[in-house]
């Protein structure tokens, strides 16, 4: 079974709301993700699965209740919004009072709650609506993401931007060229392929450490997925 502990230079995968990039795990390597800079350092030794959040380029884990605090609607559902106007005149506190706080190091929970508390149409919001400002000011001002171990689904959603480069593959298409050509653990696979390495992921996943396989592709630099490989062959193998 692999090691579910992250090490220093193991490959994962950052990922929060719909996006997901690949890191490789150095020391005092800096990081830049959705627009902030941290240092990677504290992720060593951490599982995979880990949430984390951003305070001053340093990561803080957070416990699974944290995370599921942060993730609640923390008002009473209002009645309707047939009466709101959406207007500057609704949020009290000014943009200089938020740059402000974040200059004090004050934390972005600290934040989003002076905002509700500011708000004079929070309390009268429906929860739906309620969710849906919550969300984008937790976006905007709570850096927070999840560390996860590379598989072949998670490559597939990074590329999901620029499926060119994949050969426009979908999961389920992946799922078909597996079943079809009956790769199974212990198989003996030779795969030919010029989706920077994508389709090799899948089946290395398939075997689960166990079979033979021979990779054929024109392209011997090393790409993104190629890099997932190894770090696939190294779990597998450990």
């Amino acid at each position: 079974m692999a090691n579910n502990i992250i090490a220093d230079g193991d490959h994962v995968i950052f990922k929060r709301d719909g996006t997901c990039r690949v890191f490789q795990i150095k020391p005092d390597r800096q990081a830049y993700f959705e627009k902030v800079k941290f240092t990677v350092n504290d992720l060593i030794g951490q599982q995979f699965g880990s949430t984390f959040k951003v305070d001053r380029g340093n990561l803080v884990k957070l416990s699974e209740t944290k995370v599921l605090e942060l993730e609640q609607v923390a008002s009473e559902p209002g009645a309707d919004n047939r009466n709101l106007l959406d207007s500057e005149s609704n949020q009290k506190m000014r943009l200089e009072d938020i740059q402000k706080m974040k200059s004090d190091g004050l934390s972005g929970e600290k934040i989003i709650e002076e905002l509700v508390e500011n708000s004079e149409t929070f309390d009268s919001k429906t929860s739906f609506s309620q969710a849906k400002y919550l969300k984008k000011k937790k976006k905007k001002h709570l850096q927070m993401f999840t560390v996860l171990r590379p598989t072949a689904r998670l490559v597939m959603e990074i590329f999901s931007k620029e499926p060119a480069k994949i050969c426009f593959l979908r999961p389920d298409t992946v799922s078909q060229i597996l079943n079809f050509s009956n790769v199974m653990y212990g198989s003996n696979v030779a795969v030919v392929e010029t989706c920077q390495g994508l389709v090799l992921a899948c089946v290395l996943e398939r075997l689960g450490g166990h079979g033979k396989v021979i990779h054929i592709v024109p392209n011997t630099s090393d790409t993104l997925c190629r890099l997932v490989v190894n770090t696939f062959l190294t779990y597998m193998l450990s």
